[in-house]
């Protein structure tokens, strides 16, 4: 009986602890990895057609190639099909990318500045992805 309500209660504290890890926002585990690509993953889910409008320059669309290739900065953080993409988890120029995006959004620049902005800051970084022109 004993074993009983100690497996009861460490299947009770492990459920818990996921919970708390996927948190309240639905994301999950792998945006957690550090604070930027939470805030990152946060901004992105909530400005899907922003930054589907902005390149990424950290050579993804390279990387991932074929039909899944990475067509805008979006795509670092959701596939196509919706569901999370861990990559920008571990990329630090993505959520740089981002980040600059929700502030430069934030101080009140167009979607055209603030291509414009992430092309000129970003373009050394190398080959972006092929995101057509803002209009």
């Amino acid at each position: 009986m004993k074993r009983l309500v100690v497996a009861t209660l460490a299947l009770a504290i492990l459920t818990a602890a996921c919970g708390a890890a996927q948190g309240q926002e639905g994301l999950p585990p792998f945006a957690y990895n550090s604070r930027e690509s939470l805030e990152a993953y946060r901004f992105a889910v909530a400005n899907t057609d922003l930054i589907s409008q902005m390149p990424c320059y950290c050579g993804c669309a390279r990387l991932s190639g074929g039909q899944d290739a990475h067509k805008s900065l979006k795509n670092c953080y959701l596939k196509d099909d919706g569901a999370f993409d861990d990559h920008a988890s571990s990329c630090d120029l993505c959520n740089k990318i981002a980040l600059d995006v929700k502030a430069w959004q934030k101080e009140g620049f167009s979607v055209k500045d603030i291509r414009a902005r992430v092309d000129d800051k970003y373009q050394d970084y190398g080959q972006p992805t092929d995101t057509p022109p803002v209009e």
